[in-house]
């Protein structure tokens, strides 16, 4: 809050300003120019106090994300929710740690770590979708020169 109410005030400057100087006789334009470097400085002077306020309430919410080190913040129903979900998740698992398949592979992602036995298991890997769809070496079209030779040159246009 403490920032929201420091942006309003320096809003408030600036529109004060600007509305001082365009009464004045000054270009609107000129007058948001002036207005803006006007504002800036008396919210520097002026404005100390919702400033550092809003400074320290910044340093705290950095300071409280910080220390849970880029775990999203949870309210206490939304924890109580996320355990219950770990719990249901550990239990369909078997409390194992990586969740090991029924063969014993350890899968992250799309990559079969290890069996348990410790032994390296070799990387599943997507099929070669391209295979089937590459055309023989009699079956590939003509490269440019044909292209070129279809396409009408400027000498036997009219």
């Amino acid at each position: 809050m403490p920032v929201v109410v420091y942006s309003v005030l320096r809003v408030t400057l600036l529109v004060l300003t600007w509305v001082l100087l365009t009464w004045a006789g000054l270009h609107p334009l000129a007058a948001m120019l002036v207005a803006a470097f006007v504002a800036w400085g008396l919210s520097y002077v002026a404005l100390g106090g919702p400033r550092d306020a809003a400074a320290r309430y910044l340093a705290e919410r950095a300071a409280v994300r910080a220390a849970h080190a880029g775990r999203p913040v949870l309210s206490q129903h939304a924890r109580e929710d996320a355990d219950v979900e770990d719990a249901a998740v550990d239990a369909a698992l078997g409390d194992t740690a990586l969740g090991d398949t029924a063969l014993g592979h350890a899968v992250i992602g799309d990559a079969v770590v290890g069996d348990a036995a410790g032994d390296a298991a070799a990387p599943r890997t997507a099929p070669d979708d391209d295979a089937d769809e590459r055309p023989a070496d009699g079956d590939r079209r003509a490269g440019p020169s044909s292209a070129q030779s279809a396409s009408a040159s400027p000498s036997s246009m009219p």
